[in-house]
């Protein structure tokens, strides 16, 4: 089984195209100047936009890079107690 944790677009699709639908056929029944055989092309965009917002989620993000200095090598928090012998 995955361990992975689910991101939030995962299951988007199915409740965004149910609300559409449902919006549409709402929009046909109250004659709204929109007839659903009209207003098909609406839920093609919302899955496209889902399937776009799933694509942003998947993808691994990339820590930004500065032209700035590096960090160095981990220090010890405790004095003394480094490599190098104290007097």
């Amino acid at each position: 089984m995955n361990n992975a944790p689910r991101n939030w677009a995962c299951g988007l699709m199915a409740p965004a195209v149910l609300i559409t639908l449902g919006a549409l056929f709402l929009m046909d029944k109250l004659d709204m100047g929109l007839e659903f055989g009209d207003s098909w092309p609406v839920l093609l965009i919302v899955i496209g936009l889902v399937k776009v917002l799933q694509a942003l989620a998947a993808s691994p993000r990339q820590p930004a890079t500065s032209g700035g200095p590096q960090p160095g090598p981990p220090q010890s928090p405790w004095p003394g107690s480094g490599s190098t012998p104290q007097p």
